[in-house]
């Protein structure tokens, strides 16, 4: 028994396993295979994007997609909100559909940078600062020249 179980030993794990663990291989007919694992829905494995690294079906995951999915609701309708009273007092009435032009300019031009500064300061006080700062970094990486975008990375 004992030159089988160092033939093994030598064989099959090598120098870093202990013979009790050849052993046990030995008893069980080979290694432990590893558990299956459960087939989570497309949807839920969706939703691990906006989970902050939590696994889909994890205690925690539902409490962690509903703070992301609330900072970007208050903050798109907080952003929307303030970035058209500003331009209303500056500019006069207008809008995005009916004009005039510089309405439309100084809402493509207030509009994103308001909406980052609101996302960052909405996603900090949530406790999740660090994930809307990679979301920011994702967004203003596609627009920026990439010398621009990698000085904002977090």
């Amino acid at each position: 028994m004992a030159s089988r179980l160092s033939t093994a030993y030598s064989r099959f794990m090598g120098s870093s396993a202990s013979r009790s663990s050849v052993a046990r291989a030995m008893s069980t007919g080979g290694p432990t295979p590893p558990l299956p694992t459960t087939a989570v829905p497309a949807w839920k494995a969706a939703l691990g994007k906006f989970s902050n690294n939590v696994p889909p079906g994890a205690p925690g995951f539902w409490r962690e997609v509903g703070i992301v999915f609330t900072v970007f609701a208050v903050t798109g309708s907080s952003s929307l909100l303030v970035v058209r009273r500003g331009l209303n007092a500056a500019l006069g009435e207008g809008s995005l559909s009916e004009g005039p032009n510089s309405w439309r300019a100084g809402y493509m031009m207030f509009g994103l940078p308001a909406y980052s500064a609101m996302l960052l300061t909405f996603g900090t006080l949530s406790g999740r600062g660090a994930y809307f700062r990679t979301v920011l970094h994702r967004m203003w990486g596609r627009m920026l020249p990439k010398s621009v975008a990698d000085r904002l990375k977090v």
